[in-house]
């Protein structure tokens, strides 16, 4: 990375890691508390579609300001609103099932916020040269602090520290967004000039089908393995072992295995290498669904939950490095950039969890026919994905 640059990496990086850190707690063990609640799916799936839908139509109007320069104000918007939603929702947990819908939209809100300028910054304090590193460098730390993150909540709620229960979750997650808004809070230079123009951009990139390909390929790899499968996981563990604090120890456990993987990945695989190992991840993933469909039980939980922490960075790293390094083909891409987040936001985002969280509201249990369905549906998408990025024909370069 160069050196100018190499300080407000830097920040955003470990600001970054604390929000994933806040996230983690929160993700993980509200599904958990959903599915205590209720013990049913649909709960979980109304949460996830409402919040899916407010997160896309919050990135999309926070474009237009960050169009404008002002991604940093964005940013601390989306961090002071969610430490508000969690301490709102630490005073008032036992409402918590009762205000579901306002609270996954709230929670959309501030998450489209945060999302839309990550990208801003991700895209402007890289080029082709750094970002194999810089997105390895992202996962490692995402997947690092994932090891802590669900023993650190699995013990507080397990533990009952203070007396709060479930309510940790929503206070430690306050204290790590906070010290995310303090250390991430920087500013960088606007190159662009024109208002957000969606529309004109959609026409710029009938030009360049393998923009198109990324984005198709996101579209059905997140079906397959974002959204509601990420809800599903601790609950699928939680359910057989009824006990917090051993789902926070072998959700750590999975980051772990993948931490190394991950950093080694991104700083020393050559990009032209990028197409097998999506390939060869897309296709082990592929299995273990299968495997977690036919045979349900705490064995199979436990190796998807491996096989998915890491195989999905040997997915994504080289996803997002084709998908930046493809913008640069387009001529005044940097006019074009923030309208081809939104648009990236909505097709392969927006629409993917969408599907799986509408397809989770009628599932009625983890286990039977409608699950297996369900999982067929994700690894379905799965194994389309390689598929569509071999059909790329650009070649990544660094320079």
């Amino acid at each position: 990375m160069s050196n100018p640059l190499r300080p407000k990496i830097i920040r955003i990086l470990i600001s970054q890691a604390l929000y994933h850190f806040a996230l983690g707690i929160f993700n993980i063990f509200f599904s958990i508390f959903l599915w205590d609640q209720t013990k049913g799916l649909k709960i979980i799936g109304l949460f996830g579609l409402f919040f899916i839908l407010t997160h896309a139509v919050s990135f999309h109007l926070s474009a237009k300001i960050i169009k404008k320069g002002n991604a940093h104000i964005i940013r601390a918007l989306g961090l002071v609103g969610r430490i508000f939603l969690f301490l709102i929702l630490f005073f008032n947990k036992e409402l918590i099932v009762d205000w579901i819908i306002p609270i996954a939209i709230f929670n959309g809100m501030l998450t489209g916020m945060f999302w839309m300028s990550a990208n801003a910054f991700r895209f402007d304090l890289t080029n082709k040269t750094n970002r194999g590193k810089y997105q390895g460098t992202s996962k490692a730390l995402q997947i690092a602090v994932g090891i802590l993150a669900p023993i650190v909540g699995g013990s507080a709620i397990y533990f009952n520290f203070l007396g709060f229960g479930y309510g940790n979750i929503f206070l430690i997650g306050s204290i790590l967004l906070l010290a995310a808004l303090f250390i991430g809070y920087i500013k960088i230079p606007n190159n662009e000039t024109r208002p957000l123009h969606v529309y004109k951009t959609l026409k710029v990139l009938k030009k360049f089908p393998d923009i198109k390909k990324v984005m198709v390929s996101k579209l059905v790899g997140n079906i397959g393995y974002k959204g509601a499968m990420e809800k599903l996981v601790p609950v699928f563990i939680f359910v057989v072992l009824q006990n917090e604090f051993q789902v926070g120890n072998w959700m750590s456990i999975f980051s772990l295995a993948a931490v190394i993987i991950t950093f080694s990945f991104g700083k020393y695989m050559p990009y032209h290498y990028y197409k097998q190992s999506i390939l060869i991840a897309s296709s082990v993933l592929f299995i273990s669904v299968l495997f977690l469909a036919g045979i349900p039980s705490l064995l199979t939980y436990i190796i998807y939950g491996l096989v998915r922490q890491v195989c999905i960075p040997l997915i994504q790293i080289p996803t997002n490095v084709y998908f930046d390094n493809l913008i640069h083909e387009i001529p005044d891409y940097e006019e074009h950039k923030t309208e081809i987040f939104v648009i990236r936001e909505w097709s392969s985002i927006a629409l993917s969890r969408t599907v799986g969280f509408t397809i989770l509201i009628f599932v009625p249990n983890l286990s039977g026919l409608y699950m297996q369905i369900f999982l067929g549906i994700m690894a379905i998408g799965i194994i389309i994905e390689p598929l569509v990025m071999w059909s790329i024909k650009t070649k990544l370069t660094k320079t």
